[in-house]
């Protein structure tokens, strides 16, 4: 069976989107890890208009990353 893989970009934009969110987990609350993905997915795409245009699958895989940090954050014991 092959596994699809995911584009070395996308993989990049989970990868940020895991870790920032687990850091901001971990000093503050979930409302605010859940808000600064999100303020830093949506600004990067707007930066990254004049270059290479708004990527809605880069935000897509950032705010990934920044559920899974949530959902992993719900199972330690």
């Amino acid at each position: 069976m092959n596994l699809p893989m995911i584009p070395h970009d996308k993989a990049n934009h989970f990868i940020y989107g895991l870790v920032i969110t687990a850091i901001i987990l971990f000093l503050y609350n979930m409302v605010s890890a859940i808000s600064v993905c999100v303020l830093l997915a949506v600004s990067k795409e707007i930066y990254d208009i004049k270059r290479s245009g708004f990527n809605w699958m880069d935000l897509l895989f950032t705010l990934l990353g920044g559920i899974t940090a949530i959902l992993i954050s719900f199972l330690k014991v």
